[in-house]
């Protein structure tokens, strides 16, 4: 795999549906794809609970993502739970990954 120029930022509503196509790449590669039901229009109206990273390539393209949320635990109290970490299957092996995984570790210490 090349090496590539990648960021990872927030997700917005325009990367809702580049976000959607990868949920629907991750249902197909865990051989769920009649278990998705989210949509554009989901994550619209609910919007207030998604909580998401994008890695985004030098054509501006979105490549990966992770999704996470805050929990509270009786004995630790807050905490964060990453959910989701996707990257395109011609993407991986560049650290993508290990970047969207910092970027949630990041976040937690903000």
């Amino acid at each position: 795999m090349i090496a590539m120029n990648i960021t990872i930022r927030p997700a917005t509503e325009n990367d809702y549906p580049a976000i959607v196509e990868m949920f629907r790449e991750f249902a197909h590669f865990e051989h769920l794809d009649e278990r998705l039901t989210n949509t554009v229009e989901g994550i619209k109206a609910e919007t207030e609970y998604f909580n998401c990273f994008v890695a985004v390539n030098n054509k501006d393209e979105i490549v990966g993502y992770a999704t996470y949320f805050f929990a509270y635990f009786t004995w630790t109290g807050k905490s964060l739970y990453m959910d989701d970490l996707y990257v395109k299957e011609n993407c991986r092996g560049a650290g993508i990954g290990k970047q969207l995984i910092n970027k949630v570790i990041e976040y937690i210490f903000q």
